[in-house]
């Protein structure tokens, strides 16, 4: 190389190792508010991604939804899909669609139950997604002093808000009145379970109008009458003329109240109380019947009634599921079974249909779907919390709520399955989370950056200083004890201190009972943590000579804060 060329090269290092100094000088002047507006996009980003998961981009109207009854706020979301909106000139709804309540479970915001509101949304349903009272946004429903309790619940708290949920949906034009389910994890489980119950009962449609006959027209009733399932030919054989048109009346009040019946029930991890078959009375005949509804048992191997990887079975043979499913043998896991009505008071088995997951349109499956006698238990893996997190049971419901109610974004007939469902894919919600983690990691990397900036302000340059070196070795016995009761008191505590505050009354500084239980028991904590903090300083950190201010950062000036 000629020494023209090396100096030449040698000029061209030096520019180019300047201008890399030059940058770096920049990067480093600018670091902070660089990562602050990355994180801003990505958080701006990832929260764009979570609304069009939701709304199925654009498909979806979501709704924030507050009802009052009783002057209590029972707070929600309505996911409708936008075709029911449709209306024609004169204002009225063109289309309907059935609809599904959604019951999280105890001290559990409405959120936890996204992955099965956002799947059986994208199925075209009609989605109210609710805070059970005491819960997330809704208020307690034991008001005192400025609202009148709701006397409803003073009998029955175990629904929840489920009765007020489905009452809403009533009010609702595009909802499909004779086609609403609800389903609910843990404690909103046990909820839909009695609203089963109280619903849609254990009568049949001809036991209803037995009933009647024989406490309105005085006509005896009997068991042969019962098993044959016939009350119009009683009423035709027994009753005179003049007593025929008032039975067809209230045959028909009976009729349309039955239509609406809430037909359809879903419970995750829960025991589905108030569903046990039983034996009733129809016109005075004892009789054995089953719920007259649709039902669908999810329990996790290691959730309720599961034990895990001990018995991933165990849940398919518990009395529980034995009684609902009208099953003496164990129940095979994601299997159609079918209710038989029974004659006497001897309960009937089930029998058993199809494949779970076989196409929604077969005329066997839609026949006991339209008679009410659906009965079906999955086993997914996971334990009692992991039903938020599970893909296998927004599936499960897609499924059974499809099935169940004969429809996937438009009606489903049997015998054609040119719409039908088999099998769905419920994956949809997990881009959500996704999103949402990666915005959550976002906001958490945006803190110190966001600091740093804050710091260079003169409202906050009276914080600013040399940190000081540590006062204690963490190699110390006495720093790593501490540590542990700091970190374990709040998380072994947590289930018992739930309920420390219940003395305290709702009142219209804190409307949501279990919400004042817990800031109640973090009051609690932070007291004995501050006490701790205390003794510990006293018995061990004095020695150092530094005071407890500057030890834990009590100290401000306000002298630059203007």
């Amino acid at each position: 190389m000629v020494p023209g060329e090396e100096k030449q090269l040698k000029q061209e290092e030096f520019r180019a190792r300047k201008k890399e100094g030059a940058s770096m000088k920049i990067w480093k002047e600018n670091k902070s508010a660089a990562i602050v507006v990355l994180c801003l996009f990505i958080i701006l980003v990832t929260g764009l991604v979570s609304i069009g998961v939701k709304s199925n981009n654009g498909r979806i109207v979501v709704k924030e939804v507050k009802i009052s009854p009783y002057g209590t706020d029972l707070a929600g979301s309505m996911f409708i899909p936008k075709s029911a909106l449709k209306t024609d000139q004169a204002g009225n709804f063109i289309n309907t669609v059935p609809a599904v309540i959604v019951n999280a479970g105890f001290t559990n915001s409405r959120t936890y139950l996204d992955n099965v509101a956002i799947q059986l949304a994208r199925c075209g349903f009609a989605v109210f997604q609710i805070d059970m009272y005491g819960h997330g946004h809704s208020e307690g429903t034991s008001h005192r002093g400025y609202a009148n309790p709701p006397n409803p619940f003073t009998d029955d708290t175990s629904l929840m808000g489920a009765q007020d949920a489905l009452a809403y949906l009533r009010t609702l034009g595009f909802v499909d009145q004779t086609r609403i389910g609800i389903c609910g994890h843990s404690l909103g489980g046990s909820a839909a379970g009695r609203l089963a119950e109280k619903n849609a009962g254990f009568f049949t449609l001809e036991d209803k109008l037995l009933n009647m006959l024989h406490s309105e027209f005085g006509v005896s009733i009997t068991a042969e009458q019962v098993a044959a399932q016939d009350a119009d030919a009683v009423a035709y054989a027994l009753l005179s003329a003049d007593q025929l048109p008032l039975y067809e009346m209230r045959k028909e009040q009976i009729v349309a109240e039955d239509r609406v019946a809430v037909r359809n029930y879903m419970v995750f991890d829960a025991h589905a109380a108030g569903c046990d078959p039983r034996v009733v009375e129809v016109a005075g005949i004892p009789v054995w019947r089953d719920l007259q509804a649709n039902l669908g048992l999810v329990m996790n191997i290691s959730g309720h009634e599961g034990k895990g990887m001990q018995d991933k079975d165990a849940a398919l043979a518990t009395e529980h599921t034995l009684k609902i499913l009208s099953l003496d043998g164990a129940a095979e896991r994601d299997t159609w079974y079918q209710t038989n009505l029974s004659r006497t008071t001897e309960r009937a088995l089930s029998t058993k249909l199809k494949p779970f997951y076989s196409d929604a349109s077969d005329p066997a499956i839609q026949a006991a779907a339209a008679s009410n006698r659906l009965r079906m238990i999955t086993t997914p893996f996971g334990w009692h919390g992991y039903t938020y997190l599970s893909t296998a049971t927004a599936k499960a419901a897609m499924q059974f709520f499809s099935t169940g109610m004969a429809y996937y974004n438009g009606d489903i007939v049997a015998g054609k399955s040119t719409n039908s469902i088999k099998n769905p894919v419920a994956s949809h919600w997990i881009v959500k989370d996704l999103a949402s983690a990666v915005g959550f990691v976002a906001l958490l990397v945006l803190i110190l950056p966001l600091i740093d900036l804050l710091m260079k302000l003169p409202f906050f340059a009276s914080l600013q200083g040399t940190p000081q070196s540590p006062s204690q070795s963490k190699k110390s016995p006495v720093f790593w004890i501490f540590t542990v009761i700091f970190v374990a008191l709040p998380v072994l505590t947590y289930s018992q201190g739930a309920g420390w505050g219940s003395f305290i009354k709702p009142s219209p500084f804190s409307t949501v009972e279990l919400a004042t239980r817990i800031a109640f028991w973090a009051l609690i904590i932070t007291a004995i943590l501050f006490v701790l903090v205390i003794i510990k300083y006293f018995t061990f950190d004095r020695r150092t000579g530094i005071s407890f201010g500057d030890l834990y950062g009590l100290r401000y000036s306000g002298k630059n804060s203007l």
